[in-house]
């Protein structure tokens, strides 16, 4: 099951992928009203624009899109479709984005639930190296910064260490300058390209939040601005 969402089935795969390839149909025929939005993650940062739909034939749908949208879209190679029309959200795999023409085709439609979009709070990947130490009563392990939000952090440890799930201990981490020690609880431990990747929740502060947020806030400019030096 995908981190960002799961397949939902209404009837079953080819009628779901006929009845929203006809909704899409219809919105291109002016039908329906167009309030058609594509949704992607750009390093867990939400991208989401409106979208036309210029032609439809048999699966395949071609649509005029925002340039950021196209970029995404591009490396991603899907996009999720939200509107009222849609009994659920849809998720379609991308053929091809054009990101000088603003445009996408789409195929192999499905309706899906959007995992994503029920965090409790923002979460970014970390792209620059920040090490995290975790010392608990007993273990204590080492590792890289992988995301981070207000309610939890990730790191990934070359080694499997004796840390047992729901240790709870502090991590050590510095943001914007500041040496924080953070109370956190080991969630999961899940391999992730060879390494391990360890998900705590940690308990804040007014500062500790204020801090994190302020490190948030910064790292999505850096990946907008990532975004728009793709394109």
């Amino acid at each position: 099951m995908s981190d960002v969402y799961q397949l939902m089935n209404v009837s079953d795969v080819k009628e779901d992928s006929r009845a929203i390839v006809k909704i899409l149909r219809d919105i291109k025929d002016r039908k329906l009203d167009n309030d058609l939005r594509l949704l992607n993650y750009y390093h867990e940062i939400p991208v989401s624009y409106p979208a036309s739909v210029d032609h439809v034939e048999d699966d395949m749908v071609d649509m005029t899109v925002h340039q950021h949208q196209a970029a995404v879209m591009h490396h991603e190679k899907m996009t999720f479709l939200k509107s009222r029309h849609f009994p659920h959200d849809v998720i379609a795999k991308v053929f091809r984005a054009d990101v000088n023409r603003s445009l996408a085709i789409l195929s192999k439609f499905a309706y899906a639930l959007v995992r994503a979009e029920r965090r409790r709070f923002v979460r970014v990947k970390i792209s620059e190296k920040i090490d995290v130490t975790f010392t608990s009563a007993n273990s204590r392990c080492s590792g890289s910064l992988t995301d981070i939000s207000v309610g939890g952090m990730s790191l990934h440890v070359d080694d499997n260490s004796a840390l047992e799930i729901n240790a709870t201990g502090m991590l050590a981490v510095t943001l914007l300058d500041k040496a924080l020690d953070i109370p956190g609880t080991l969630l999961k431990i899940v391999e992730e390209g060879g390494m391990h990747k360890y998900l705590f929740e940690i308990e804040t502060t007014s500062r500790i939040e204020n801090l994190i947020s302020q490190f948030i806030f910064q790292r999505q400019l850096e990946i907008i601005r990532e975004l728009k030096d793709s394109i």
